[in-house]
């Protein structure tokens, strides 16, 4: 009664078009299709509760297969200059991932969940028309790290007129991530950890007031890097620790 087990298949369709001008039609590609993407997806796993209810344990394993995914990437011009082109590709992504949550005790809560990724790209887009970069077979993809893993803890203090204090913190890792086909561009693993205090009251304890900081620890980041048009590369950088205070009222 506390285990389900299951396996499932699945296809998805992605329709194809056509090249943004005015770019494409300055390189005449403006009438060279991007081909629809198709992938088959293929996953297993078990949702399970333990502990008399107390703990819940998830685990899935999935394998994407992709022909003609969409990618966008900056092709580098033989003028100089990048321009920003969707490209068609075929991928594998082996993966996994675990989910689990506990009721320490008494309004005390913790929760991690772990990523896997093996990811491949297994048709590069050195056949695609007018692509003069380097080949991106056997890379991996962009934007996904082989380890992602998140944690978060939760303590509750119910007092005496039915109103509620509580503290929790979370943290985020992501390991090494690639921005582009050709592995060229990368950033290093991080770990973000936020933190939040908060007093919920009022007759249904409706009303929640909450202290929070996210980024506390100032971790530098990309969220992503590409190759500016007019040459060199752009950046858009994580944000700068935040605080602030926020009230919410329920209806």
């Amino acid at each position: 009664d506390d285990v389900l087990v299951y396996g499932q298949w699945s296809r998805g369709y992605k329709a194809g078009s056509f090249p943004n001008a005015p770019m494409a039609i300055m390189t005449g590609l403006g009438d060279t299709p991007i081909e629809p993407e198709i992938v088959n997806t293929y996953e297993a796993g078990l949702k399970s509760e333990f502990a008399d209810g107390r703990a819940r344990l998830n685990v899935a394993v999935f394998f994407n297969d992709y022909t003609d995914q969409q990618i966008n990437e900056g092709i580098p011009l033989p003028g100089g200059g990048t321009e920003l082109r969707v490209l068609n590709i075929d991928s594998e992504i082996f993966g996994a991932e675990v989910d689990f949550s506990w009721l320490l005790a008494e309004a005390t809560y913790i929760d991690i969940s772990m990523g896997f990724l093996d990811t491949k790209i297994t048709k590069g887009p050195e056949d695609e028309p007018g692509y003069t970069g380097p080949p991106g077979e056997g890379n991996k993809l962009p934007q996904s790290p082989d380890f992602t893993a998140y944690i978060a803890f939760r303590k509750d203090w119910h007092l005496g007129n039915g109103s509620i204090v509580g503290f929790g913190t979370d943290g985020r890792y992501s390991g090494r991530r690639f921005f582009d086909l050709t592995n060229e561009r990368s950033d290093e693993s991080y770990f973000i950890l936020n933190a939040q205090a908060y007093y919920e009251f009022g007759r249904e304890n409706d009303f929640r007031l909450t202290l929070w900081g996210k980024n506390v620890t100032d971790e530098l980041y990309y969220n992503n890097m590409f190759e500016a048009v007019l040459g060199g590369r752009s950046v858009y950088l994580s944000e700068p620790p935040t605080y602030g205070i926020t009230l919410n009222k329920k209806f």
